[in-house]
């Protein structure tokens, strides 16, 4: 199961897309228990002391304008009514504080948003759009995130996209996460193999081997699985677009962490993957912790 997420880390802005997120937390939460904190990151208040969680004390008027925004949107969104939050307020560069604030508390998983039109300020405050900061969240942060766009309807997860190749040395790694994940959920898996026709023929049957060996895997624990080759040239799409025909609720994928925050390099098939519009998808780390 997922006993070691204890812990779920929401950066919001209250724009639409985070608000999604807000939202999408609660369906990971439910079967976790976990807690469910909040995250603001005010830019705007950056100092020598950036990526610290402000405390409440002398930021009261900050904390409650935080509180009177969630009610507002609880108002508003009725997802939200019954949902409890942590609420933090950190300063900094908004995907370097997520990534510190993250592991200053435990946080086992980060889940956020990915895009959002609306810039400027909304009743007066100013507006720190998360989405511009996503991937580059994805690329710094060592533990696994679920990003999600503002045009998300996702509010179950009964259909999991695992795409995997031969050249993807974590490949237990992403499988043992999704694995939990269905279990927890009763969820189907389809099993994405990806093949390169610009490659050797050898690689065609090790990744024959490994779809075989995967669904076994899987199906020894009672899972609904469905396995399937993919000749691409346009992987990324490709992943895309076959998760939408199977109205697929996520797509797990691995993906390299970056070796600082000015070093990042997310290639542009994780990015297209993660902007996609329409499914939610889970970016693990090589050797991210696993619930047992």
């Amino acid at each position: 199961m997922l006993n070691n997420i204890t812990k779920i880390l929401i950066p919001t802005d209250f724009s639409e897309a985070s608000i999604q997120a807000l939202i999408y937390s609660n369906l990971i939460g439910v079967k976790t228990n976990a807690e469910l904190v909040l995250l603001h990151v005010r830019e705007d208040l950056f100092d020598s002391n950036h990526d610290l969680i402000l405390p409440i004390k002398g930021h009261e008027d900050l904390y409650k304008s935080i509180d009177e925004r969630l009610d507002k949107v609880k108002e508003k969104f009725t997802d939200l009514e019954k949902i409890g939050f942590t609420i933090l307020v950190s300063t900094g560069k908004v995907h370097k504080s997520i990534q510190n604030i993250a592991n200053q508390i435990g946080a086992n998983l980060v889940i956020m948003a990915t895009s959002d039109n609306v810039k400027g300020f909304v009743n007066g405050v100013k507006r720190y759009v998360l989405g511009s900061n996503t991937c580059r969240t994805v690329e710094v942060c060592d533990i696994p995130i679920i990003t999600i766009h503002v045009n998300n309807t996702k509010k179950e997860l009964k259909c999991i996209v695992l795409p995997i190749d031969i050249e993807d040395d974590s490949t237990t790694d992403k499988v043992e996460y999704t694995k939990n994940l269905a279990i927890a959920y009763g969820a189907s898996i389809h099993v994405l193999a990806i093949a390169d026709d610009a490659g050797p023929l050898e690689n065609v049957d090790e990744l024959k081997r490994t779809l075989k060996n995967v669904c076994t895997d899987l199906q020894q624990h009672g899972l609904e699985v469905e396995t399937n080759l993919l000749h691409s040239v346009d992987i990324a799409i490709d992943i895309v677009d076959y998760s939408i025909r199977n109205r697929a609720d996520l797509i797990v994928i691995m993906s390299k962490k970056a070796k600082s925050f000015d070093q990042l390099f997310l290639q542009s098939e994780e990015r297209i993957i993660i902007e996609n519009e329409r499914i939610p998808v889970l970016s693990l780390k090589p050797n991210n912790n696993i619930g047992e």
